[in-house]
């Protein structure tokens, strides 16, 4: 059952000593997670979102994630289900056709797989993994160095336990999350935006971010190449936040929607950590093929994210007006914040995949109607994967202090690619 009725009594609830709330603050957090409160929930997802007005503290917002969902259908607030949940794995694509979407995990041989993802509780969170998101969380507060208004992830703030509520028969839970901003503006919407016959068509995000954080003081009329600009700054911080998680957790879904943009900084900002995994406590090759699994799908997140929006209609200026490719090199751009320095054969794989990506999306994708463009783009960013998967291997396994043979490393990814391969074809 889903609960619509009654309120959601808690079985326990944590919250951090590190963030000094008050008892009324505790009390309002209490009634929003039991539903004493409805909670202001988006309608994507499962978290609700609070503001909140302290000097003292180094965040606005308050997420508050596995206390329900939006449900479009019957355009209500549904609390969180315990009933059988979704496919997770299976999405429509903007042709209507369903595509599957596999996990990628490493095995107990420590080498990457795929796999069919669990189904998944509408609007809920299994209290194991809200535990473990407010640890990993912890974790990454305690060990930051920096000035905490550049910490890259959010504020773990609590978590809790609901009495009544399991999902085959583990309890269900939420983690409560401190947020830089007060609202959740994901990287992926900063992608959107392009050129139209008279003018710019830019998201305000983006242009936000190109006032604030790259134009001159003052400049207000971005131009395509700034965009681009834009979004090389913005794909360097995000190489740059997976970085700095790779330093301690590795195992995450690191594709721009689960990453989010601090305004007042530019730094972007990883969330969802509630399954990722302790690089102390796995091998050094499991270590080094979670970390390829997690940049890898960062890297065609990049890719598709530029293809499938708005930005790839300015594509043919780059032929057309004379301006180097490579100062608006987004992929660079990522490497640079992952690797910090590039070495020359790291610089040329990024080149090279920027100028075919530029090629392709000219000459193909703008050809093509519509409904076809998602598939070319897909057929493209898993061709570039495959490149990537061997080319990464000398100054990733460098960055890692991890020494694989290369003979063994395209072994296990030519076996990987073959597994991905028979699972299409028995769709």
């Amino acid at each position: 059952m889903t609960h619509d009725e009654a309120s959601l009594p808690l079985k326990k609830i944590h919250f951090s000593s590190k963030f000094p709330f008050t008892k009324g603050q505790k009390d309002i957090f209490k009634e929003v997670i039991e539903w004493r409160t409805q909670p202001p929930l988006v309608k994507t997802g499962r978290s609700s979102f609070l503001l909140i007005k302290e000097e003292k503290l180094p965040f606005k917002g308050i997420k508050i994630k596995g206390c329900g969902y939006f449900d479009i259908e019957k355009n209500i607030a549904a609390q969180p289900s315990d009933e059988e949940g979704y496919d997770a794995h299976i999405q429509h694509a903007p042709d209507g056709v369903k595509e599957i979407h596999y996990q990628i995990e490493v095995n107990d041989k420590d080498e990457l797989v795929y796999s069919v993802p669990e189904k998944r509780p509408y609007g809920a969170q299994l209290f194991k993994k809200a535990k473990l998101e407010y640890e990993t969380n912890k974790h990454l507060f305690e060990n930051w160095n920096g000035d905490v208004k550049n910490f890259p992830f959010y504020f773990p703030l609590g978590y809790a336990q609901y009495q009544d509520l399991a999902y085959k028969n583990e309890p269900l839970g939420v983690t409560l999350l401190g947020m830089p901003n007060d609202a959740e503006i994901t990287l992926g919407q900063y992608f959107e935006g392009g050129l139209e016959d008279k003018g710019i068509r830019i998201n305000p995000y983006l242009l936000t971010y190109w006032q604030k954080h790259i134009s001159i003081v003052g400049s207000n009329n971005p131009d395509f190449f700034d965009l681009i600009s834009t979004l090389k700054k913005l794909c360097y911080e995000f190489g740059r936040s997976l970085s700095d998680l790779h330093d301690h957790f590795v195992n995450f879904d690191s594709h721009l929607f689960n990453a989010s943009v601090n305004s007042e900084n530019g730094r972007v900002i990883l969330y969802d950590l509630d399954h990722v995994t302790d690089k102390n406590e796995i091998s050094d090759q499991a270590y080094f093929y979670y970390a390829l699994k997690d940049f890898e799908i960062a890297l065609v997140a990049i890719l598709s994210n530029f293809m499938l929006s708005g930005l790839i209609e300015g594509a043919p200026l780059f032929s057309k007006i004379d301006q180097p490719v490579d100062d608006f090199n987004i992929i660079e751009g990522f490497y640079k914040g992952y690797f910090n320095k590039l070495s020359d054969t790291a610089k040329e794989h990024a080149k090279l995949m920027w100028e075919r990506l530029i090629i392709h999306t000219s000459n193909q994708i703008l050809n093509s109607p519509l409904d076809k463009r998602f598939h070319l783009v897909y057929d493209f960013c898993e061709k570039e994967r495959e490149k990537s998967f061997i080319n990464v291997l000398p100054y990733l396994s460098k960055k890692l202090s991890f020494d694989i043979d290369e003979e063994k490393h395209k072994k296990i990814i030519s076996a990987f690619i073959d597994q991905r391969k028979a699972l299409e074809k028995s769709k």
